[in-house]
This record gives structure tokens, sequence and C-alpha cells, in this order.
């Protein structure tokens, strides 16, 4: 394999205005920029003034002011331009069409350790993005992502070897967008540098003022490092490093724009066990944290014939958490036979301090859901009894497709096959599930 020595890249990188060292921030494609320039112990950072991007950020989370490389990928050029007003810590932008006396659409707000981000609702408000250069730093986004590609506040944007942005926000759920690829990974040609992009939505009809809220924080294990010892400012600066995820696959890899594999799968979890909570509500042991899904399910068996191989089939794998769903099949059961073998399973779980979540039944296309007397909703019905006797979780599948059930049509779009779901159906169902983790 061809390398480059770290120099020389530093050095081509430059002269191509891909990535600029903090030492002169103002000069892109050889052309001077006006911009803003901010420093602390903590972080170097400047800005365009015509428009609302990031041209360098070097980040120490220790505050020891240590040199780096600007790992940003910078445009060439800008299509929409600003008004800026800058004060000592801070710049705010307007649209050069938006009138002068007008709330600015971005401000951004200077401290030592933290960047306050404020979006105010504007006619064309346009998202605050930055792109990594990941060929210079694996930068990663950290935290709880139910779709593809988006990253529910907190989270944390970590930078190996400089340090750790908490994001937070006043809008609860807001989401990030980032991404990440290789390149030429695509079409060739298209893609000139490995990259990591994250963004920020700006401010809406519903929410017409949103602030984000980045602080530079060390998160590494209590009692660990000799605070005063500078043979630990790397284990610091770095102990989360091994948490990369690909942001398009939502799972743990090598970093952001690779695959998964069983190494740091395995190095993954046993860090997590070891690391500080990252933000109000994320841990590490959760979402980074590995998670075995052993499937018992055999096709067409009902919660009686279930309950009667629970302890051996089941219970035998030792589960944190056991789920189940016999909705469907239980049809032929009965509810008497059905209501009982389910808390047969229930209480021997629980006698062995196993979580349990129940499932009310997903859709069959032969179902008269307009008769509210069909036997399918006879046992979602006792299944949420069950839960609620029991206190124990639900997922509610039988309600999730209730907007479906009066459009035969369009519940097909749902289902592979009469009484199967298909990714989307079961996407459905798995959001119901989320909502316990």
């Amino acid at each position: 394999m061809k390398t480059t020595p770290r120099r020389e890249f530093i050095k081509s990188a430059s002269v191509l205005g891909l990535a600029l060292p903090f030492l002169n921030p103002n000069e892109i494609f050889g052309q001077q920029i006006d911009s803003f320039i901010f420093h602390s112990p903590f972080m170097k950072v400047a800005m365009r003034k015509d428009f609302p991007q990031l041209i360098s950020l070097c980040v120490d989370s220790l505050g020891k002011g240590k040199e780096m490389v600007n790992p940003l990928l910078i445009g060439e050029s800008v299509i929409k331009k600003y008004k800026s007003t800058v004060s000592e810590k801070s710049i705010s932008y307007h649209p050069e069409s938006q009138e002068e006396d007008s709330d600015p659409a971005w401000n951004l707000s200077f401290s030592d350790k933290s960047i306050q981000i404020i979006s105010k609702k504007t006619e064309d408000s346009e998202p605050f993005n930055f792109t990594v250069n990941q060929e210079i730093n694996h930068t990663t986004v950290l935290g709880v992502m139910k779709e593809r590609n988006k990253v529910i506040l907190p989270c944390l944007i970590h930078l190996p070897d400089m340090g750790t942005f908490r994001v937070t926000s006043n809008v609860s759920g807001l989401e990030l967008f980032t991404d990440a690829r290789r390149a030429n990974s695509e079409v060739k040609g298209k893609l000139e540098h490995n990259f990591v992009s994250i963004s920020f939505p700006p401010a809406s009809d519903e929410h017409p003022l949103i602030t984000y809220q980045l602080d530079i924080v060390s998160i590494y294990p209590d009692g660990t490092a000799n605070k005063n010892d500078l043979i630990y400012d790397g284990f610091k600066r770095n102990f989360i490093n091994i948490f990369q995820v690909n942001p398009r696959l939502r799972v743990l890899a090598n970093n952001s724009s690779s695959d998964s594999c069983a190494f740091t799968l395995y190095m993954s979890a046993q860090l997590a066990q070891h690391t500080p909570r990252l933000a109000d509500g994320l841990k590490a042991i959760y979402p980074l944290a590995v998670v075995n899904v052993i499937v018992t399910a055999i096709g067409g068996e009902n919660s009686v014939k279930g309950a009667e191989r629970f302890a051996q089939d089941v219970l035998i794998h030792k589960p944190d958490l056991i789920l189940i769903d016999y909705g469907l099949n239980d049809r032929g059961c009965g509810l008497e036979k059905a209501y009982t073998a389910w808390n047969q399973m229930i209480k021997l779980a629980k006698d062995h301090g196993i979580k349990v979540i129940l499932l009310t039944p997903s859709p069959d296309q032969s179902v008269n859901y307009a008769d509210v007397a069909n036997e399918l909703n006879k046992h979602a019905e006792q299944i949420r009894r069950i839960a609620a006797e029991n206190q124990v979780g639900l997922a509610d599948s039988y309600q999730a497709f209730e907007f479906l059930y009066q459009d035969k049509e369009q519940l097909s779009k749902y289902m592979s096959q009469v009484n199967h779901p298909n990714q989307l159906g079961h996407e459905l169902i798995a959001n119901e599930l989320m909502k316990w983790f």
C-alpha cells in the first residue's frame, strides 16, 4: 500500500486550500478571505464573514493550546452572500436580501470552552454545515440514530487527538444530519477526499428559534489518570476514539465511512462498560454497546407451544430482554389458553430478573378491520391488559398500523404477504420498540 508522509500530505492539502493550518486561515484557493477569528486555550476558530461557514477549527479539550492542523474541507465559493456583524466574541449573519433591522439568520457566540449557535426563522433559512477531511481527522458523531444519517440531540462530535463537543439544544428531539463517505466510493471522480459532514437544521415555522450549545468536554473514567501528569494527555483526549459510528448503516464501525467488524464490536463493548455518561440521557453502554439478537421463534407456533419450550429454548440464553409476539397465531388456540401461556412466560422471565416487552399483533390483510370485534383486535386488547397486569413493556404494533386499516391498498404497501410485514411494516414495529430504549 502506498502511503504519503503526514508532512507531505499536509503540505499538499494546504496548497490546494482543502485543509488549512490555523496559522493562515484567511487564504482559500489563493484568495484572501475576510474572516472572524476567535481563540482560547481550548479552541481556535476562523469563520467567513460573507457566509456562515467555519473555515478553520482546532480543538484541545484539555485547554493546553495544542497546535493542530485544521481538518476542515472548505468550499471554493458561496452562492448566497450574507452581511455580518462582528464583535470580539460573536458574529451574526444576515442574508443580503434581508431588511437591515431584522433578526440575524445565524448568530455564533464563543467562550473559552463553548460555542453557542442561534438560528432564527427567515424566509430562506439554510442549514449551518461543516465538513471534515477524514484523511486528516476521523471525526465521528455519537448518539441515538433511529433513522439513517440522523442523530438525535444530545450527541457528541468527537475529533480524535483534539477533543469532543457535547451538543445540546433548546428543542427536544431535534436531529442533526450527518454523513460520511470514502473518496470515489460511489461515482469515480466525484469525491476527492474521504469526508464526514455535519449539518445543523435552521429555524423553521415549527421551531422559529433554535439554540445549539456546543461544550468542549473530556470523557474518560474518573480516577484512571493523574490530572497533572502529561503522560495521560493522550488518554484523556482519546479515550472514546474507538467509538466510530457509520451514519448510513447506524452501526459501530472501524471509522465513520467504513464497515463494522467483530473485533471493533468486541472492543467497543469492553470499553463502553467503563465510559462515563456522554450527555444527559446518553450513555456509551447504549446505544454504542453490542446488541446480540437471538431468534428462538418457530414459524406458525402459538403461545401455548412457545410456553412449553420457554425454559429450555429461551431462558437458557440468559437474555437481558425478551420480546413476546404470538398475537397473530394465537387466534388458533383462543383467548383463554393464550392468556395462561403469556402469563406463564412472563412469570418465568421475571423470576429470572429478565425484562419483557410484549407486542400486539401486526396486520393480517384478510381481517375485516371495520369490525372492532374482529379476533385480532380481541387479542391485541388482551395483550395490552396482560402488559398492564404484569407491569411489563408493550410495543403496540396493532395500533401502529391503525392509520392503514381503512385502506387495504395502502396497507398492502407495508406487507410482503397476507400476514407478514415488509421492510416498511417492520420499521413501524421497530419504532414502537425503540420507544423503550
